[in-house]
């Protein structure tokens, strides 16, 4: 029975699905067919051979498993090495599409940070420019303030000069007033002292005449009054 089983099959790995090349030899159900010398016929001469060919055919059967699992194991690597070399490109396949669409996601991430730091530099400067409109609008509304307020203090000062003015022309008006009023006063005291020292001297002339007529007119000694 071992004879007709083939052995190198039923010792084949069930994970390789390698198809043997090594032929499995296997003993016919016939007897093959060997010229027998004659001094070797009968019954010992055949039972000698059958068991030499017994012999050379499980070695036979060795040799070949042998080779079919060197082969099988050559074979499985190769193939494990096609199927990692496959699953590299794979790998690498899949590698590159990452590194492509990193690159596309980065492309455009790039393109969308450059486009939102444009849009916020734009809002910057308009923003920047509001302020400065509202910075030169808040000037102007001072300059125009201050200016009123200055036009208002000029209008005041205006006011409060003439006021002053004319209460300076009022005080010197009533200071030439009280001066010819005390410039008639001296003038007429000074004509009543004029015409009084005047009369004074009159009286003392014409006493002195009344005084000397008498004592010529009574002799030696004057009346004594």
């Amino acid at each position: 029975e071992v004879l007709h089983k083939d052995v190198g099959t039923e010792m084949t790995p069930l994970g390789s699905s390698t198809v043997s090349r090594c032929h499995t030899p296997f003993k016919s159900s016939s007897p093959a067919r060997h010229n027998t010398p004659a001094n070797r016929s009968g019954p010992l001469a055949i039972g000698h051979l059958n068991s030499t060919n017994n012999t050379i055919d499980i070695s036979q059967l060795q040799e070949c498993h042998l080779a079919k699992l060197q082969r099988g194991t050559q074979y499985d690597s190769v193939t494990t090495n096609w199927s990692s070399r496959e699953e590299e490109e794979e790998d690498i396949s899949k590698s590159l599409r990452h590194f492509e669409t990193g690159n596309v996601r980065k492309s455009v991430s790039d393109s969308r940070a450059v486009a939102w730091e444009e849009e916020e530099k734009t809002k910057c400067c308009l923003r920047y420019q509001r302020e400065e409109a509202k910075i030169q609008a808040w000037v102007n509304l001072q300059s125009a303030k201050a200016e009123a307020q200055s036009r208002k203090l000029e209008v005041k000062i205006q006011k409060m000069r003439s006021n002053l003015e004319e209460k300076l022309m009022k005080r010197m008006a009533i200071v030439h007033r009280k001066a010819e009023e005390w410039r008639a006063a001296a003038q007429q005291q000074h004509a009543e002292q004029t015409q009084s020292a005047t009369e004074q001297a009159h009286k003392i002339v014409n006493r002195h005449n009344s005084h000397v007529t008498g004592h010529s007119s009574c002799g030696c000694f004057p009346c004594n009054n």
